[in-house]
């Protein structure tokens, strides 16, 4: 704080600079390595799903079968470079909150599909 009572925002934006520039590593390897993965998850995906859909299935199970491999591939890469809890949030129950709601949307739509498969 100044002698005004005033916050001397220069000395916080500096600080906010110091800080980010210790904690920025910069590892191209590592991004490479994300963005060929990356493309392999979406070759994969859209491969998959045209095959399965030449089969007959749903657009909605095929949708569903898109998301589920690509959960597959994905989870152990991100459970091994789990570190400090990066999805931690200080807004916890927004989250939480927004999952359930989604959830409960999915469900809400899929008895409504079931329903309309039922009477039709």
């Amino acid at each position: 704080m100044t002698d005004d009572g005033l916050i001397n925002r220069s000395s916080g934006v500096d600080a906010v600079r110091e800080q980010l520039s210790e904690e920025v590593v910069e590892r191209p390897g590592q991004a490479i390595g994300m963005f060929l993965l990356a493309m392999f998850v979406f070759t994969t995906m859209d491969g998959f799903s045209k095959y399965v859909t030449n089969s007959g299935l749903a657009p909605e199970v095929v949708t569903m079968l898109r998301y589920t491999i690509a959960t597959s591939i994905l989870l152990p890469v991100v459970l091994l470079r789990w570190e400090k809890r990066p999805l931690s949030t200080s807004q916890s129950i927004l989250g939480a909150s927004l999952i359930v709601f989604s959830g409960l949307y999915i469900w809400a739509r899929e008895r409504k599909l079931a329903s309309k498969v039922n009477q039709g």
